[in-house]
């Protein structure tokens, strides 16, 4: 669904924007996640669900109905605030905040020759938000600021390429790291890519208090776009590629950026890099295990890492999976697929998989707990 920015303020001023929130009894259960879903008929939704200690049927404690698809949602440290993605090239965002005495959320429209990447991440001490976006007259990437007191735009930095897609605060809570794809896209041709021909995807670490790119890193093959990140409990920047052309043998798609020295690929077999299909959906560091999580939706995978020597811990097979989340208080991770399934996958040596949940509704790609 192609979405204007003036088509977008029109829904959100016409439509009811069914929303149901409470948060009473959130503190009595664990754990709370947040994913948008889309059902049969084409309606799509940002829920979140709080699951008891068993993983028994949720409580529902938002649903938010959405114009079109999202995509990720990020929470702020303390929990209280959190702001769901559209699908790019998307041209809103919906934040909600524990807080909030109404139904009614609070929605975000891009600027103007300006769309929404995918994802967001709020600042250490919640004033700030910060979001990948595409500058598509300019052809470069920029990272949208938003002051959280209301959701208004205040200034951008510069993404240090084209493409930015996910992004994190770094533990120091001073700087940002950026997976810049490398894919030029248009609001006029919304997903088509335009510049596979010389695609140049890094990573790039920006300065916030003056949005100087600090550091920049490139990996061997230009087509390895670098779209998804997330960073460990040592601090150190896990990337998860895709590959933007015919793959005819199984190419390396996740690398580490270790105490900000090279960005090294991780160790895996031929047979093992395989299950990834040429395509990383999510990566997911555990806050207290030394393990983080990988997941393919065209290769049906999960890959575990053990962070301290970069060999491969195990791996699962899901059909379809894409969202993956890590609980901090918790040795599982939780697993979504398209297919309206929700695992939990423990993680000592076993990796056993436990079907949660299953329903008619399509989980999107990404999952996040708080």
């Amino acid at each position: 669904m192609d979405l204007s920015r003036r088509r977008f303020i029109k829904w959100t001023t016409l439509s009811t924007l069914p929303c149901s929130w409470r948060f009473a009894d959130a503190t009595q259960q664990s754990p709370t996640v947040f994913s948008s879903i889309s059902t049969s008929n084409d309606e799509h939704w940002w829920v979140c669900q709080q699951f008891s200690q068993d993983f028994g049927p949720p409580a529902t404690l938002a649903k938010i109905r959405l114009p079109a698809r999202g995509h990720a949602t990020c929470v702020s440290p303390s929990g209280e605030k959190s702001v769901l993605v559209g699908r790019r090239p998307a041209t809103w965002m919906v934040a909600m905040e524990r807080s909030f005495d109404t139904l009614r959320p609070r929605w975000i429209t891009v600027q103007e020759e300006r769309h929404f990447l995918g994802h967001a991440v709020f600042s250490q001490d919640e004033k700030f938000l910060y979001a990948t976006e595409n500058s598509y007259q300019e052809g470069r990437g920029v990272i949208g600021v938003y002051r959280t007191v209301d959701y208004q735009r205040i200034g951008e930095l510069a993404s240090g390429g084209i493409g930015p897609h996910e992004l994190r605060l770094m533990p120091d809570g001073k700087q940002l790291m950026v997976a810049n794809g490398g894919i030029l896209t248009h609001s006029s041709r919304p997903r088509e890519k335009l510049n596979l021909d010389r695609m140049q995807p890094n990573l790039s670490r920006i300065e916030l208090s003056t949005g100087r790119i600090t550091g920049q890193w490139y990996l061997g093959d230009r087509l390895l776009s670098i779209r998804h990140l997330d960073i460990d409990a040592q601090g150190d920047v896990w990337v998860g590629c895709q590959y933007q052309a015919t793959l005819l043998d199984p190419i390396p798609l996740v690398a580490r950026l270790r105490r900000q020295s090279n960005l090294e690929v991780v160790q895996a077999t031929p047979n093992q890099w395989r299950k990834l299909n040429g395509y990383c959906g999510s990566v997911a560091c555990h806050p207290a295990l030394p393990l983080v999580a990988v997941s393919s939706p065209r290769g049906d995978h999960i890959l575990f890492w053990h962070i301290d020597d970069r060999e491969l811990y195990g791996m699962v097979k899901i059909r379809d999976v894409c969202g993956i989340a890590m609980p901090a208080d918790r040795a599982e991770c939780l697993a979504s697929n398209g297919k309206g399934e929700l695992y939990s996958v423990s993680l000592d040596k076993s990796l056993e998989i436990r079907l949660i949940r299953h329903s008619p509704l399509k989980w999107d790609n990404h999952l996040t707990t708080a």
